[in-house]
């Protein structure tokens, strides 16, 4: 089935990013049961809790955490140094790696844009259904007009 993840808002400022998948279930109810399923396990949900205020685009590090942990997102040093990087930012008493920082720290820039969003969104997913698979898919629609006026009258 092919799907449209949209991001942003419609309502508001308007903006939003939208972008194109190839999944394979056939209707849209079992992906959206298998992300509530991956928001059961992993206790992070998108779509409630992150990014839902105007300029808010980040995340906090315990649902960094918990994402790491369920890998949603893989785990990395370069993660990790960007994380404390950003957190020790402008801060008196800085952390002196990834381990020290707590759970409840404030939330920093992670989501440069939609995509990433969306990845992590269907990693959820996944979660949820272990047999979901998907791809990007291409955003460019052919249209054709094959003619039939006299079907609508």
């Amino acid at each position: 089935m092919l799907i449209k993840l949209i991001t942003g808002s419609t309502a508001g400022h308007g903006k939003t990013e939208d972008y194109y998948y190839d999944v394979n279930v056939e209707h849209s109810k079992e992906l959206w049961d298998a992300y509530k399923r991956g928001v059961e396990i992993c206790g992070v949900d998108l779509t409630k809790d992150l990014c839902t205020e105007y300029e808010d685009n980040g995340i906090t590090i315990g649902d960094l955490r918990k994402l790491f942990k369920h890998d949603v997102i893989v785990e990395d040093d370069d993660i990790k140094a960007y994380v404390l990087g950003t957190i020790n930012d402008g801060v008196a008493e800085k952390a002196a790696c990834f381990d020290d920082l707590d759970d409840n720290d404030k939330e920093f820039y992670f989501f440069g844009n939609g995509e990433e969003f969306h990845d992590v969104w269907l990693e959820i997913a996944k979660l949820g259904n272990p047999d979901l698979k998907y791809r990007s898919a291409s955003r460019q629609v052919v249209e054709f007009n094959i003619g039939g006026y006299g079907l609508f009258w």
